[in-house]
Formats: structure tokens, C-alpha cells, sequence
């Protein structure tokens, strides 16, 4: 019955004593939850689509999922009246087991100038499948917006990341309608969803820099076997505008070689590898991130008079011009970080001083403001410093210009030595004790006073999030909590790091590898299977990417595929931007950490909440845009 009728008809009874009311009353009911969309009737010409309801996704106090689903979509919810659809905010992920929360009936998005934003629309079978849904815009947001519609795959988890994770079937790979690269037609709709199962669509409306602010709409349509379903679409365009180029350096590791390995099960011709290094780079940049590795190609070089060492800058520049000058991508973006580069044919360490200061002053002739930096040594122990120290001290003589990076804390031995401080961000705070899970530590404050000496604190996030082990025994209470870039962690665990770094005074990022299921231990795996993900007890730890191949995502060509969690990564690092924005605005400053502050009280407290970061969000916006 409509809620509120049993009181009505209980009071008429009572004042009047009607009882024809009730049945009048009852009849009107029957006949208002037989209207498709209203009850469980279908609409005509097939199954409805389903939004959820509160008890179906644990609101009733039930467990909490990873996924997100327990909690509110992108802004203030109001049932979508239909009930044939659910569009959430993209840090929920919609799990096909799980009826997806309620809510909204329309896409409602706003980009700053230069900024991609997403929206999904979760859609769900009642007891029959839906088949052959096929996604498209209908109409157009204008010049100077670019929409891209994915299908959001499923990967198969075996084993839950840590504590906090599940095993089960999880969204992560997005395949494109249209891939952004090369505009080719890929194979992500049509597509069904089974019957008493849930899949989404994820919409991202990218915004050129250059263009007018103002509203702009349209309408999402969704053709199936019932009646289309047709979804208004509006974008607000702020004034406000992001640098093309991200204001936080990063480095991502990729390898080439590994990438071709998941994409042809063999290794790669040369031209097989330069072509994907330059595709990989694209999409990484795309995302504001820039990479170390690629084809890892030093430049060739050979012995001139009196000792002179002369590279052949060609083929490096080939694979790194377009990036550091900024032509590699329509809008501008250039790459951050560039790491320095050591042939194994050098004999000595004059030779190798020789050929680094040749490299180094390569980058000046060619203007490249990227950070050079010699990646030291990854995650030494205390015995590996006296080594570290020797080598930078060699880097230091040959330019010292070039920058020295270390994923280790601050240790008195190595000062004035390393530019790049790169701790485990675990390291920067205490949880529980102080020696817990690190070598050794530093607090966030002992990097102050290098700052103004010209190092960076930088940090990496990595498997101490979920905890590195496959034993459960060894997944205690500390392992709650943190950012994390797996993929059965809440999307605010990884749209969190832009965040933190803002309010922690954190100058840039690096992570391991973005390919590494591709080929785990050198040999070809697919990491569209699921196994291949697993790495250090996480689930896509150093994984961000999958390979698109022309036999799995249709098309001519090969494509790197992204993940729901690089554009998570890549919203919080537009985040940061937006941030950075309202702090140079008079009384922006406590504004800001007034909003991001409760969304991580600590850094191992992230909020779980997608409700919480929208609404943060949405205020910085206001703010901007002023009375």
C-alpha cells in the first residue's frame, strides 16, 4: 500500500466508520503499484531496469562493503522515479551481486576548464536478463567537451586484498565505446546483464581548457528490449581552469617490454614496443601521470677523443621528446619526471659520469623543465646507504642538476645527498607504535627543514595498505584504513591520495608499476583472468592498466585499457588542483582543510564515504565560483 494510507484509512474508519473507504482506497493502491516503473510490474516490451533499495544494501545496519555501495551517490539523493536505472557517483563500485543504492534519475556534473568528470549508471535485471543495451549521447554538450562512454568489465578475485577486502567478482577494466586513442569502435556494447544482477556504465565528459564556462545539456539514451530509456545529462562548466600539466610531479612505473608481452604472449619487435611505450605514455598522461621506464632504452653512445663519451640522442628522443615538450596530447600536458638512463656498456665510473653529464645537459639544450632524477636504490636496508651515498655523490659530480630518489626515510647518513625523499607513506605516521612495519621511520615534520634546502618529500603508496603477506594471521587492526590502489578497496581509497597530499605538503608520487600482471615473473599472463592480479597479498597491486587487444576488446589496433582505479587516481590528482585553487583565493586556505581534514582525520582514517568527498567537492566549487 502507498505509505500513509493505512493511517488515513484507520483514521476515516474511526471518525466515520466508512468502511467503503478502505476498499475504494485499496483499489486505488492496486491499481497505482501495477503502473510499470512504480511497482514490480515490468514496462511494456520487457524486464525493468532496477534501482535498489536501502535494506538490500546493508543502509539497515547490515555489513559494509568495500565496493561502496552501502553509501549515497554523488549528491543530495532523490529516488529516481522510475525506478529503471541508478545513476551513482563513480567511487561506489556497483558488484553484480549486489542491487545497487538509490539514485537519481539524471546526470548532473561539474568540471572545472581542464578537468574530466565521471558519472555511472548502474543498471540492474530483475528475473529476466536485459540484452543488447547500447549506451549513446543523444544530442551534444558543445565544442570544446569530449565524451567517452565504457562498459565496466568484471575481474574475478580469488582471495580478498588484506582485511578489508573480498574476494568475488569485482568492476575495474573499462572498455571503451570508442577508444579515445584512435577513435576505432571497440566491441563494449552492446552488452546484457543477467538476470538478479547488477552491471554500470561509466560516462566521463572531458573539458578542454579554452572553453566558454556555462551549462551546457543533453541526454544519455539507453536502447534495450523495452522502451529506451533516455537520461538527462547536464554539465556546469566552471570558470575556473587546471593546469594541463599536473602541478604534483609523479612517476609511474611501465615497462614496455612487459606490455608487450600481454599483448602478444612473446616479446616484442623494437617497433612492437616503441609503438606501445608511446600508447602506455599517452593514457598515463592523459591521466596526469607521468612514467620511468618505458622501453628503458638507453641511448646508444660511442668513445670519442681524449675520453669523450657521445650518446646518439635519437631514439630516446624519439620515445621522450613528445612528452617533455608538451606535443604528445591535444591539451598541452607534459610530462613531470624523466629518469636518468645508464648503458650497461660503460666501463668505468668516469665513463658513467661522462655519459650522465651529456644526458643532463641534453635536457637543458632542449629546454625540458622535467625533474631528471637517478632512481637510487628501491627500498634499501640499512646496509645498502654507504652504497647509495657513493653513487650520489658520482651522480652529483657528473650534474648536480640531476635530482637522487630514494624509497626510504630520512637517515642522517644521506643528507645533502638526496634530492627526492620517497618514503612508504606508512612510514610518515605512527599508528599504533613506533616500530611498526617500517625498517625505520621519520616523522612528516623531520622533512621540514630540508625543504628550504632544496629537497622534496615525496612518498609512494604500496602493499603496507592491505598488508603484504598472504596470511591472515599476518593482516592485524593495522592494516585498516589507508589509501589504497587495489581493486576490492572503496574508490575513496584512491581518490584519498590527492587529498592527503594537499593537506600533508607532499611534493610529488611515485609507484612501482602500473603493467605488472601482464607478465608477474617474465612470462606472458592475462590479467583479464584475475590471477595474474594478485601481487604482494593485493588484488591489482601494480596493475593499473590491462592489455586491449583487438581478440578481447575488438578493433585493428592495441590499446592499453584503463581501470576504474587510475581514474580514480586521476580525480584525485584534479582534486589536489581544485584544492591548490580555493588556497590562493583569500580565506581559501581554511576553507579547504576545513573541508578535506574530516575526509582523512589521519592518513591511516580514510572516510569511506563517496557522499562525504562529492560534498566536499562540490562546496570547494561554490566557493570559486563565488556569491
Amino acid at each position: 500500500m502507498v505509505p500513509g494510507v493505512d493511517r488515513l484509512v484507520s483514521m476515516s474508519l474511526w471518525r466515520i466508520g466508512l468502511g467503503i473507504l478502505g476498499i475504494v482506497v485499496v483499489a486505488l493502491s492496486m491499481i497505482l503499484l501495477a503502473r510499470p516503473g512504480v511497482g514490480g510490474a515490468p514496462p511494456a516490451g520487457g524486464a525493468p531496469f532496477q534501482a535498489g533499495s536501502a535494506q538490500a544494501d546493508g543502509l539497515d545496519g547490515g555489513p559494509a562493503d568495500p565496493s561502496g555501495q552501502r553509501s549515497s551517490t554523488a549528491s543530495a539523493p532523490t529516488p529516481a522515479r522510475d525506478r529503471r536505472h541508478a545513476v551513482l557517483s563513480s567511487l561506489i563500485k556497483v558488484r553484480p551481486e549486489r542491487t545497487p543504492p538509490l539514485g537519481e534519475d539524471r546526470i548532473d556534473l561539474r568540471a572545472l576548464r581542464g578537468e574530466c568528470e565521471l558519472a555511472q549508471i548502474a543498471l540492474t535485471a530483475a528475473d529476466e536478463p536485459l540484452r543488447s543495451l547500447r549506451p549513446s549521447l543523444e544530442g551534444s554538450l558543445g565544442p570544446g567537451v569530449e565524451v567517452h562512454l565504457y562498459r565496466q568489465e568484471l575481474v574475478v578475485l580469488a582471495r580478498p586484498s588484506g582485511p578489508e577486502g573480498q574476494a568475488g567478482r569485482w568492476p575495474d577494466p573499462l572498455i571503451p565505446d570508442r577508444d579515445p586513442l584512435d577513435g576505432q569502435r571497440r566491441s563494449a556494447f552492446p552488452f546484457d546483464v543477467p538476470a538478479g544482477e547488477s552491471r554500470a556504465i561509466l560516462l566521463e565528459a572531458c573539458v578542454d581548457p579554452k572553453t566558454s564556462p556555462g551549462t551546457r545539456t543533453a541526454s544519455l539514451r539507453i536502447e534495450g528490449p523495452a522502451e529506451p530509456l533516455r537520461i538527462p545529462l547536464a554539465l556546469r562548466i566552471e570558470a575556473a581552469t587546471i593546469p594541463a600539466t599536473s602541478s604534483l610531479p609523479t612517476s609511474f612505473g611501465f615497462s614496455a617490454l612487459r606490455a608487450a608481452l600481454g599483448h602478444h604472449g612473446r616479446r616484442g619487435s623494437p617497433q612492437e614496443v616503441e609503438r606501445l611505450s608511446r600508447r602506455y605514455r599517452e593514457v598515463l598522461l592523459s591521466h596526469r601521470l607521468s612514467v620511468h621506464g618505458g622501453t628503458m632504452e638507453p641511448p646508444p653512445f660511442r668513445r670519442g677523443a681524449d675520453g669523450a663519451i657521445l650518446p646518439d640522442f635519437r631514439g630516446y628522443d624519439r620515445e621522450l621528446a613528445p612528452f617533455l615538450e608538451g606535443t604528445a596530447l591535444p591539451s598541452g600536458a607534459r610530462a613531470t619526471t624523466a629518469e636518468l638512463r645508464t648503458h650497461p656498456a660503460l666501463r668505468d665510473d668516469g665513463e658513467r659520469m661522462r655519459y650522465w653529464a651529456a644526458i643532463a645537459r641534453h635536457h637543458r639544450e632542449k629546454g625540458w623543465e622535467a625533474i631528471l632524477f637517478d632512481y637510487a636504490k628501491d627500498e634499501p636496508e640499512r646496509d645498502d646507504l654507504p652504497a647509495i651515498a657513493t653513487r650520489a655523490r658520482l651522480v652529483k659530480r657528473a650534474d648536480p642538476t640531476i635530482r637522487i630518489l630514494v624509497t626510504a626515510s630520512l637517515d642522517p647518513s644521506l643528507l645533502r645527498l638526496v634530492d627526492l625523499w620517497t618514503p612508504n607513506l606508512n612510514c610518515l605516521w605512527v599508528k599504533e607504535r613506533p616500530d611498526e612495519f617500517c625498517p625505520w621511520r621519520a616523522p612528516r615534520a623531520a622533512y621540514r627543514s630540508l625543504e628550504g634546502e632544496g629537497a622534496a618529500l615525496w612518498w609512494y603508496q604500496s602493499c603496507s595498505s592491505h598488508g603484504c603477506s598472504e596470511s591472515p594471521a599476518e593482516a592485524p587492526e593495522y592494516f585498516h584504513g589507508w589509501p589504497s590502489y587495489v581493486i576490492d578497496a572503496p574508490g575513496t581509497r584512491a581518490r584519498i591520495m590527492g587529498w592527503i597530499a594537499w593537506l600533508e605538503g607532499i611534493e610529488g608520487e611515485l609507484y612501482w608499476d602500473t603493467v605488472h600482471g601482464y607478465a608477474p615473473e617474465g612470462r606472458p599472463q592475462d590479467p583479464w583472468a584475475g590471477p595474474s592480479l594478485r601481487a604482494f597479498g593485493g588484488n591489482g597491486d601494480g596493475t593499473l592498466l590491462y592489455p586491449g587487444t583487438p581478440a578481447r576488446i575488438g578493433g585493428t589496433s592495441h590499446v592499453p585499457v584503463t581501470s576504474l582505479r587510475l581514474k580514480q587516481i586521476r580525480d584525485g590528482l584534479e582534486d589536489l588542483e581544485l584544492l591548490r585553487l580555493v588556497a590562493a583565493r583569500p580565506g581559501g586556505v581554511e576553507l579547504a582543510r576545513r573541508l578535506a581534514r574530516p575526509l582523512a582525520p589521519t592518513p591511516f582514517q580514510v572516510q569511506d564515504d563517496p557522499e562525504a568527498m562529492e560534498g566536499a567537492r562540490r562546496k570547494l566549487l561554490d566557493f570559486l565560483a563565488g556569491p
